[in-house]
């Protein structure tokens, strides 16, 4: 019975001492991101992720953020997102996706606005971007201050002060453009 017991001890231990390191890679995501009415390239659109770990306990499961990255679309429109993350915390597995979100000042953030769409999507999901395949992403162009408003509380980079500064400073440049559009004063820039 002892030997049973130090058999299954070593069993958990070992199951929780191998999701000590966890390492992913999120990517690439590659595409374009233009104006769905003219069509015409969004140049400096931010595209971002945030991915996360994810453990179980009796309530359920808790995600804790582990990392976020954010590109700018260039001239064309076209952005190429991917991140390596190794993490050290016991117990934890990666969440399978990132959430990936892509604003302008001024147009609808994708994929939260109904307007956004992506021609190509993980089957099975509404949001999702596939993995190393060019995806055309389209935002429509707010015309209301109501819609502005409406579609702010999306982005979500202010809430989170767990990601650092020097890797949300192009989404949060552009958060604090909408910021003062609708009328709010800006967020101070952490010191």
């Amino acid at each position: 019975m002892q030997k049973i017991l130090r058999n299954i001890v070593g069993l958990l231990l070992l199951q929780v001492l191998t999701g000590c390191a966890v390492t992913h890679n999120f990517g690439p995501y590659i595409g374009k991101v233009v104006d769905a009415e003219t069509k015409a390239p969004i140049e400096g659109a931010a595209v971002y992720i945030t991915c996360s770990t994810k453990t179980p306990n009796p309530g359920g499961i808790t995600s804790h953020y582990a990392d976020f990255k954010e590109v700018l679309t260039d001239q064309h429109g076209e952005f190429h997102l991917e991140l390596r993350v190794t993490t050290f915390r016991l117990g934890h597995l990666w969440k399978p996706e990132p959430v990936v979100r892509v604003f302008k000042p001024g147009y609808g953030i994708f994929p939260h606005h109904q307007g956004t769409k992506s021609d190509i999507l993980v089957e099975g999901t509404s949001h999702i971007l596939p993995v190393n395949e060019y995806v055309n992403i389209t935002l429509p162009k707010l015309k209301t201050r109501k819609e502005r408003r409406d579609n702010y509380f999306h982005i979500r980079i202010s809430f989170f002060p767990e990601i650092p500064f020097e890797k949300r400073k192009n989404v949060f440049r552009l958060e604090n453009v909408e910021r003062v559009y609708l009328g709010f004063k800006p967020t101070p820039e952490p010191q």
